[in-house]
């Protein structure tokens, strides 16, 4: 009979034990499941946030990448960038598709060979000028002999500091000229 009351307790124990391992919080458990529910809802919103500045970049127009790849292509003036744009808006179609077509290639030669014409002509012929007239030296000696200053309020005050500097008398007579 000891050996009974022995086996008794050691049941009572167990069954101590187990009701304490199945008691569980389930207000934290809640708290826990609401926690990992607006984690992933966060994660989820960033993941669909992170494609739609994607979409609106294209949108917007030109990147670093894509006028990089305009100046390898010989683009570099800003008239012929603005071109290739416009059509990149206008075709819907991204930047290397638009360069390959015949239409732009045909329009981006027809505004480098005129930009050339224009750049080649001289604006006006200097055949009855007498030289530089933007000429330090000159300006000071007309300045000496009729006392008329050039229009140029740079070129006048550099006319005038040369003559202030001529009759300083802490100018070194070899400074002078």
């Amino acid at each position: 009979m000891d050996d009974t009351n022995d086996q008794t307790p050691e049941v009572e124990v167990e069954e101590v034990e187990t009701p304490e391992s199945d008691i569980t919080d389930w207000e934290a458990e809640a708290k826990k499941a609401r926690g990992i529910a607006a984690r992933l809802r966060t994660k989820l919103v960033k993941a669909t946030e992170v494609k739609k500045p994607a979409e609106q970049k294209e949108a917007k127009g030109l990147d670093n990448a894509d006028y990089a790849l305009l100046m390898a292509s010989g683009i570099k003036e800003d008239d012929e960038v603005e071109l290739v744009e416009k059509y990149m808006k206008k075709w819907d179609l991204p930047l290397r598709q638009v360069l390959k077509d015949s239409d732009i290639q045909e329009k981006l030669k027809g505004m480098r060979l005129e930009r050339d014409v224009k750049n080649a002509m001289p604006s006006a012929t200097k055949r009855g000028s007498s030289g530089q007239i933007d000429n330090l030296d000159y300006w000071t000696a007309k300045y000496e002999q009729t006392g008329e200053l050039p229009e140029n309020f740079e070129l006048a005050s550099a006319v005038v500091n040369a003559k202030i500097q001529k009759a300083s008398p802490n100018t070194p007579p070899w400074r002078r000229k």
